[in-house]
């Protein structure tokens, strides 16, 4: 990468506001773990949309990483997938 882009990156970086960082890394983690379930499970996201009564593109914009998920819908995830993909730590303590 030349400097001048290495510069602009960092620049970039440095004003984005902590809680942002957060969100895209939280969001990219439940997209991911989305994903890899949908995997396992042999899903396409068209069938993922199918079962969660949406489009294949809302679909695309929540496995994107990018999308701003609602407790909502994620917990419609959650039971069309029949698996968890946030524990709380208070939960995390009574299960393991």
């Amino acid at each position: 990468m030349s400097k001048d882009r290495t510069k602009v990156i960092e620049r970039i970086q440095a004003r984005t506001k902590p809680e942002n960082k957060q969100f895209v890394r939280k969001n990219l983690e439940i997209s991911y773990q989305i994903s890899q379930l949908m995997k396992e499970k042999g899903w396409s996201q068209k069938g993922l949309a199918k079962r969660l009564d949406k489009t294949p593109s809302e679909v695309s914009n929540i496995l994107s990483g990018l999308h701003n998920i609602t407790l909502k819908t994620l917990s419609k995830i959650e039971v069309v997938l029949n698996e968890e993909i946030i524990t709380t730590p208070i939960e995390a303590c009574k299960k393991y």
